[in-house]
């Protein structure tokens, strides 16, 4: 037997295995950044040489922590997130369509997990659910730059999530626009616009919020309706909703609900500008202009002091 050969034989073999084993690991390996475009495909690597066609595509060959780009303009179809990432429309239109009862962006990830959407375009077709549904709790929810219409339930349903913060974010046409519905979330909406909705915004089981710079028009039922949770209103255009702003308790489940509102407009609803029922408490600071509503005032609103 010739034993060099033999050897030779071997090492030839060997490296070749290894060259597989390289070539399948380059081919599986997840980036901290991937690219997404019409003219993708999800078989690609999802670089911008190659970008993935869909967000959960591309998700699929992110690393947690890293981000999805999209490089140029179109549809990229409903994505489950399950774990830290940020979808960034990076100026193009990012679109995603969602009928028949499901929902744009689903979050499923876990509780030590930050999720960003930036500048995307949610559309539920008049049948979907909600536009972005958390099930599971999360560190961070950021929305940002969005548009958000026509879902049956909420165009924002952070579920359990701890921090939400949503700024510069149309949502219309919902059933609610967004709905918060936990008793650990604190949450800042900034330089929004809720439009069109059943109701614009939602609080139940004591969330803590607060609202500045947002405009809460055309809702059918409330620009804003607290059941159970605490809310500040700071520099906001409430008008042309069935109610303005509503704070109540609710008989099941119960706590109490606080809402306080300052340098605010609250104009030409149908119903009430401001209403207080049961036992909740409504502050109302001297700067606010409230007037042209069916009735401007209900229930008991207690002054608050300063300018």
């Amino acid at each position: 037997m010739n034993i060099r050969n033999t050897l030779t034989k071997f090492s030839v073999a060997a490296a070749a295995v290894a060259i597989c084993l390289v070539s399948v690991s380059l081919t599986d390996a997840q980036s901290n950044r991937t690219w997404v475009s019409p003219s993708g495909d999800d078989s690609n690597n999802c670089t911008a040489a190659k970008p993935c066609r869909t967000f959960a595509g591309a998700l699929a060959k992110t690393n947690a922590g890293g981000e999805i780009v999209v490089q140029s303009s179109g549809g990229f179809g409903p994505v489950t997130i399950d774990k830290s990432i940020t979808i960034d429309g990076a100026g193009n239109y990012a679109g995603i369509q969602a009928g028949n009862e499901s929902n744009a962006i689903t979050i499923q990830a876990a509780s030590s997990d930050t999720v960003v959407l930036r500048g995307l375009t949610l559309n539920g077709l008049g049948t979907g659910s909600s536009g972005i549904r958390a099930s599971t709790t999360v560190a961070a929810l950021h929305v940002e730059n969005c548009v958000i219409s026509s879902f049956t339930s909420a165009g924002i349903f952070p579920g359990p999530t701890t921090a939400v913060f949503i700024q510069d974010t149309v949502i219309r046409e919902c059933g609610t626009g967004i709905s918060l519905v936990w008793s650990g979330i604190k949450a800042v909406i900034d330089r929004c616009r809720l439009e069109n909705n059943g109701t614009g915004l939602y609080l139940l089981v004591g969330p803590q919020v607060i609202v500045s710079e947002t405009v809460a028009s055309g809702n059918t039922n409330y620009g804003f309706e607290v059941d159970w949770g605490d809310l500040n209103i700071e520099r906001c255009v409430v008008s042309n909703n069935g109610t303005g702003i509503y704070s109540t308790v609710v008989p099941s489940p119960n706590g109490p609900s606080i809402v306080a509102v300052s340098n605010s407009v609250v104009t030409n609803n149908q119903n009430y500008g401001f209403r207080q029922s049961g036992t909740s408490v409504f502050y109302s600071r001297g700067n606010n202009t409230v007037r042209g509503n069916g009735t401007d005032t209900s229930g008991t609103i207690t002054p608050l002091a300063g300018t």
